[in-house]
């Protein structure tokens, strides 16, 4: 008669059992929660850069629409102004020619003397604003293309 232990293991498949399968299966079930924790969180992350640089696109289109209107604006007001600069040139000149045919001081003329005065800056105020362009405008949009290629 048999013991109850030899009954028992008389009762199992008499065949191997891979094992070393089950391990690999183990092993690549344990890859897969790793990939999965890996690609979550990047992917979030990857949505909040989307929005972001889309945000970014967004700023970047209305100051570009700013800026080409406010540009050419100021171009042609430059061209306004460096014109005004000269014409008030020539009428100081030319009242300081009359002036100096009648044998008078040109100062008795009726606001002689103011534009005498702001014919010494007038010029520079005209140019701060060419400054202002290439200082700040132009400076500051080669500094964006610079910075925006390097990093792609």
């Amino acid at each position: 008669m048999k013991n109850n232990i030899e009954k028992v293991y008389g009762k199992l498949p008499k065949k191997k059992v891979g094992l070393k399968k089950h391990n690999v299966k183990l092993s690549l079930a344990e890859d897969i929660n790793i990939a999965i924790n890996l690609i979550e969180p990047i992917m979030n992350d990857g949505e909040d850069y989307n929005a972001k640089l889309i945000d970014l696109g967004k700023r970047i289109a209305e100051i570009a629409d700013e800026a080409n209107t406010l540009v050419s604006m100021s171009s042609n007001f430059l061209n306004i102004g460096y014109n005004a600069t000269e014409q008030v040139d020539e009428v100081l000149e030319n009242a300081r020619l009359k002036a100096e045919e009648l044998g008078i001081d040109p100062a008795v003329i009726d606001g002689y003397t103011k534009l005498e005065e702001l014919s010494e800056i007038d010029f520079f105020a005209i140019k701060g604003i060419e400054d202002a362009y290439f200082e700040e405008v132009q400076y500051n949009a080669d500094r964006l293309k610079t910075l925006v290629e390097s990093q792609w």
